[in-house]
């Protein structure tokens, strides 16, 4: 039950980093604006790109507390860069840009880190960045991303045709 609560609070922290990917892209197309329209622009970019930190902080500040509501401590360990590593690769193995792919990731990461201490030992890290690898090469949108798109593949192959007045399923689909 702890492990699913911790996924949760983990899932939480890792949202708001995807959030956080729009401001970049509006700042990329910032470039391409000129004139009144980059000054009117850059401020409302920066006042948004704010406003995304401010609700990214707030996010890992409740997931914080609710840890250790849950756990009833906190660590040093809890503060350390290679958290905040871990919420980048759990985002990253569930994909960016869905609301699923962060919990799908942080689930991933902590059941894998939890089965492979008892079997594994001080190796887990090794595994756990051998899996990431071979994730961002197999899964380039992440698992939830490539799992709607191959749903988007599947769902356009199995379209519907009238031949002679009835439906018929295309043959791409079998």
């Amino acid at each position: 039950m702890k492990v699913v609560i911790l996924a949760a609070l983990l899932s939480i922290a890792a949202f708001s980093a995807s959030a956080q990917t729009a401001t970049c892209k509006a700042q990329a197309d910032e470039k391409k604006l000129a004139g009144a329209a980059l000054k009117s622009f850059t401020t409302k970019c920066e006042r948004d790109a704010k406003a995304a930190c401010d609700a990214s902080a707030k996010e890992k500040k409740l997931a914080g507390a609710a840890k250790t509501i849950v756990f009833g401590f906190a660590t040093l360990n809890d503060v350390h860069w290679h958290t905040s590593g871990e919420v980048v690769l759990m985002t990253l193995l569930g994909g960016i840009g869905t609301i699923l792919g962060p919990i799908v990731g942080s689930t991933l990461v902590v059941m894998l880190q939890s089965e492979l201490a008892d079997r594994v030992g001080s190796k887990v890290t090794i595994i756990m960045g051998l899996v990431f690898i071979a994730c961002v090469l197999s899964f380039r949108r992440g698992i939830v991303g490539e799992f709607i798109a191959w749903r988007a593949r599947r769902a356009s192959s199995q379209r519907i045709s009238d031949v002679d007045g009835r439906a018929v399923v295309s043959d791409a689909a079998e």
